[in-house]
């Protein structure tokens, strides 16, 4: 590529200008072929897969350059955090980038060219980032209390994921409950977002548990938290009583099952052992 090329696809993109009527023809030797997209956690090595696809066995691939779509032309795998997954080699066809400590920020179109001596190819893909949420935590707004029949306010926040979500309310029957309940988000410095919602429900120990879930922007949960005790357990009626009280029961039963077999095999195992050695008999002294 030369120096003016260089400079024209730095500034502008414009590096179509610069190839060789075969190469703008379409003739060109080999292809660069890069995923549509790609999703990054947060903090972690992120790969933007491209390889080279060629109609030759003997390219001699010249150069490799990254860079992100509107970054003033900034090359990437010249710096820390950005570099080429294999360096250049004529074996290898594998042209992707890695991003280390991967951050909000570097979500974007990221842009590859390759020059060879066949021409040049060009290729684009989309990172996005994602950072998960907390498990949400439920407990009553401030100034809240408990007593039966009478309205109480549910808080649930959860914090530190990318990008934003929603806080949705469902009851013990799955019913959402969301479109009554008071959401509000923050966004930190590093963009990652902060949920709350307030939920003003009846207290009753039937409609328990409730249940909190951070619901993302393609509808799936990828967190929740239940709340299984709002009320005070003295003012829990006979009904729910026994609804948190009938799960034990199979378990006491279990438990009580594997301790007396394994006191059984102990009682078998220790007459078993007397019975092929047993004492010998003392003799009386005279």
């Amino acid at each position: 590529m030369t120096s003016s090329c260089y400079r024209a696809w730095l500034t502008a993109g414009l590096w179509l200008s610069c190839l060789s009527p075969l190469t703008v023809a379409g003739n060109n030797l080999f292809s660069v072929n890069c995923t549509a997209e790609s999703t990054g956690r947060i903090n972690e090595v992120t790969e933007l897969q491209c390889v080279l696809q060629s109609q030759s066995k003997n390219l001699i691939v010249e150069k490799i350059w990254w860079k992100k779509v509107g970054s003033d032309g900034k090359l990437l795998n010249s710096t820390p955090r950005f570099q080429l997954k294999k360096e250049l080699n004529n074996t290898d066809r594998d042209v992707s980038l890695l991003v280390k400590d991967t951050q909000i920020t570097d979500e974007g179109i990221y842009q590859c060219v390759v020059s060879s001596d066949g021409g040049f190819g060009e290729a684009q893909i989309t990172l996005k980032v994602k950072a998960d949420y907390s498990k949400p935590t439920v407990h009553l707004a401030p100034g809240q209390t408990l007593q039966e029949g009478k309205e109480v306010t549910l808080r649930c926040s959860s914090g530190g994921g990318y990008p934003e979500a929603r806080i949705h309310w469902f009851d013990h029957n799955g019913s959402n409950l969301s479109a009554a309940a008071q959401f509000s988000f923050t966004q930190a410095l590093d963009k990652r977002f902060n949920l709350t919602s307030e939920l003003t429900i009846t207290q009753s120990s039937s409609s328990l548990p409730y249940n909190c879930s951070v619901i993302n922007q393609q509808g799936e949960a990828e967190t929740s938290s239940e709340l299984l005790f709002l009320l005070d357990p003295k003012t829990l009626t006979a009904e729910n009583r026994q609804r948190w009280r009938v799960p034990w029961i199979p378990c006491m039963l279990c438990l009580v099952f594997v301790t007396g077999f394994v006191l059984r095999k102990l009682y078998k195992h220790q007459k078993s052992s007397n019975a092929d050695d047993p004492t010998p008999p003392v003799a009386d002294s005279q």
